[in-house]
């Protein structure tokens, strides 16, 4: 399956709102072939630093990459060590990221403290196409060893951001598989 799950920081969060439908566009995160620049997202805010952490996810399990510079920028703790898991497993197996994931209706959930440090909740919806993992060697696709199918799969995936002293960085989270986004 392709949601990676992402232990859950416990966090008292202080003030919730509902899910807004933000009208910014999507996140649709480039192929490794797409020769557009980086994007740039800001770590003083928690909705940004979800997005790049985002990226940098999808830009690490493309290039098998788990020093990816992305990830260390916008992620930290569980999250990022989750991730890193992932790709290891992808890479022992022989198989990479060939199609981005869509992130959309991100927003931010609640804001609040926890052991001295602000933290925010954000949820955001992914879609990971149909297909999306291919053979290393012969770029056609192929799912995980263990795994018979890969079809499209929509999460709602829900992040604890924290604010420590260089800015937001995702901390953990979850990712549950959704019919719907």
């Amino acid at each position: 399956m392709r949601a990676a799950y992402l232990a859950l920081a416990p966090v008292v969060l202080l003030a919730s709102a509902g899910c807004a439908k933000p009208k910014e566009k999507p996140l649709v995160i480039p192929s490794a072939k797409s020769a557009a620049p980086e994007p740039t997202f800001s770590r003083q805010d928690p909705l940004e630093a979800f997005l790049g952490f985002a990226y940098s996810v999808d830009k690490a399990e493309q290039s098998l990459d788990v020093n990816y510079p992305g990830l260390t920028t916008y992620g930290q703790g569980a999250a990022l060590a989750d991730i890193r898991t992932r790709i290891k497993r992808f890479r022992a197996d022989g198989v990479r990221m060939s199609k981005p994931q869509a992130v959309t209706h991100a927003h931010l959930v609640a804001k609040g403290f926890d052991k001295g440090h602000q933290v925010a909740k954000v949820s955001a919806c992914t879609t990971v196409p149909a297909d999306d993992l291919v053979d290393v060697k012969t770029g056609k696709p192929r799912p995980l060893t263990g795994t018979t199918s890969q079809p499209q799969l929509s999460a709602v995936w829900e992040t604890i951001v924290v604010l420590m002293k260089d800015g937001w960085h995702v901390d953990g989270g979850t990712v549950t598989p959704a019919r719907v986004c």
